[in-house]
């Protein structure tokens, strides 16, 4: 089943109010005037998120009920994995899929997939949606219902065009770079008796002992989780990558939620700690700093969730090791 709808939106905007994090938001689903309701039971990175759509089983929006109807007879139930892809199928667009899994969270037979281009007029998106099966003709009961449930999604973003709604979604993240790294890595603190053979390479500043970190194999999102946890912060909200693309190896993507705000303060002063300390064991005026806001810039295709980080103390540094992709392979970070 294919369906076409223009949006007046950019493209910019509509990935934005796309995101599942986005639409599963407190703020969208106390405003937004759509029927079918979604909760947030997972956020597995930018533009990725496991969702429980709900809705009103009523003769009010027969659409929904029958859109219901049809995704239970394909096996399918209200647990959704959506997700969106930037720059894919072709850069430019972006893509999303909204895929349905079963009770024993194994996809079932019924997808949705959309594309999202501009054609001409940077003002408009085009959204192609097509929703996925498992038999070979569309029962001719539900095509009536299936054209007003597109409809109303169109209505849902047309809602969330609103200045409020679009200043909300394209701050809810902020990419972090970081730059002048001139003399090698940043260092990595620790409490004092916490390490004994690595001491003797670092420097003692601020009540912490910074220990210089491995060039091999280091980005930033991981070194930007490990001073989160050095503070007993939550480091859930620092992503390598935005909206299924991972950005470079110095660059990270910070969600701005009430955890990041929270410790902003405290991680500003331990950065501030650390440019001291890392020119009084590196030499020279230059000191690595955190720059808030710069284009991301984005390495590969699009890939899946990342596996967690490791941490491991070697000699006299202390190296990160993150799988890329599925093949694991390391990056070594770039300085700009």
């Amino acid at each position: 089943v294919k369906m076409q709808r223009w949006e007046t939106i950019t493209l910019e905007q509509r990935l934005a109010v796309g995101r599942p994090e986005f639409q599963a938001s407190d703020f969208v689903q106390s405003t937004s005037l759509s029927p079918l309701t979604k909760r947030l039971i997972q956020h597995l990175s930018p533009g990725d998120a496991v969702v429980q759509w709900s809705g009103p089983a009523t003769k009010s929006f027969p659409e929904i009920s029958a859109f219901r109807a049809l995704c239970m007879m394909a096996g399918a139930y209200d647990i959704i994995r959506m997700t969106i892809w930037r720059d894919f199928p072709e850069p430019g667009q972006f893509s999303g899929f909204c895929g349905h899994f079963g009770r024993e969270m194994v996809a079932a037979d019924t997808a949705l997939y959309m594309i999202c281009r501009t054609v001409g007029n940077r003002s408009q998106v085009l959204t192609e949606s097509y929703l996925e099966l498992p038999w070979p003709t569309l029962p001719e009961w539900c095509k009536p219902f299936l054209c007003n449930f597109f409809n109303l999604q169109k209505q849902h973003i047309a809602d969330l065009a609103r200045p409020e709604s679009l200043s909300l979604a394209e701050s809810l993240y902020v990419v972090a770079s970081l730059r002048s790294c001139v003399r090698g890595p940043p260092l990595v603190p620790f409490h004092r008796g916490e390490v004994d053979e690595v001491a003797r390479a670092g420097v003692e500043l601020g009540g912490y002992l910074w220990v210089p970190a491995k060039h091999d194999g280091f980005n930033f999102p991981s070194y930007l989780r490990h001073l989160l946890r050095f503070l007993s912060l939550q480091p859930e909200c620092v992503f390598d990558r935005l909206d299924g693309r991972q950005v470079a190896p110095y660059q990270a993507v910070i969600m701005q939620g009430p955890e990041w705000r929270s410790g902003q303060a405290a991680l500003s002063l331990l950065l501030r700690t650390h440019r001291a300390a890392y020119r009084r064991l590196r030499g020279g005026k230059g000191a690595p700093k955190v720059c808030m806001g710069l284009p991301p810039h984005f390495v590969g295709g699009c890939s899946e969730a990342p596996q967690p980080a490791t941490v491991t103390e070697r000699n006299t540094f202390v190296e990160w090791a993150e799988e890329v992709g599925s093949v694991g392979r390391r990056r070594a970070a770039e300085y700009p």
